[in-house]
């Protein structure tokens, strides 16, 4: 049997059509990729706009914006709904630095596929110096440094 594969793509979207033992492969491919094109797109589903927020605990600010670390994509129809799943802590502790992978972001549609980008600080908090810290929120704070440093474990830097 005869094996076609073939690529077409049209600005960012590329779709790959293979058939096997097709007697008309040639214009089966063509109308297979025009309807492709026609039916499917690529839709920024997260950009780098900062949409969410973590209360920051002993900070000059009450929250700190969390921004996707770049914009991610999901191939769907045009009208297929798409939902978002923020992974955030409930609040932070000052100081906060600017960058740092702050938690997840999983954009999923209809069909289960789906794109995970981390979410980064985008701006930073720093240290009130007003603010006297108690033993217990001094704890807190080692704790909350000490899961930064092992989530890059979990969530790495790329």
């Amino acid at each position: 049997g005869r094996t076609l594969v073939s690529c077409a793509q049209r600005g960012t979207t590329q779709f790959v059509c293979v058939t096997l033992s097709d007697p008309d492969d040639w214009n089966d491919h063509t109308h297979l990729l025009d309807w492709a094109f026609e039916n499917y797109e690529y839709r920024c589903v997260a950009g780098d706009t900062p949409v969410y927020a973590v209360p920051v605990l002993s900070a000059t600010v009450e929250l700190c914006a969390a921004a996707p670390e770049r914009p991610a994509y999901l191939l769907v129809h045009p009208d297929d709904p798409v939902s978002l799943k923020a992974e955030l802590p409930r609040f932070t502790f000052a100081p906060v630095e600017q960058g740092v992978q702050a938690g997840i972001l999983t954009a999923t549609g209809p069909d289960g596929q789906s794109v995970t980008v981390p979410l980064r600080y985008a701006e930073p908090a720093a240290l009130d110096p007003d603010v006297k810290i108690t033993p217990l929120a001094r704890l807190g704070r080692l704790w909350t440094h000490a899961c930064r440093y092992f989530s890059s474990y979990y969530y790495p830097v790329s």
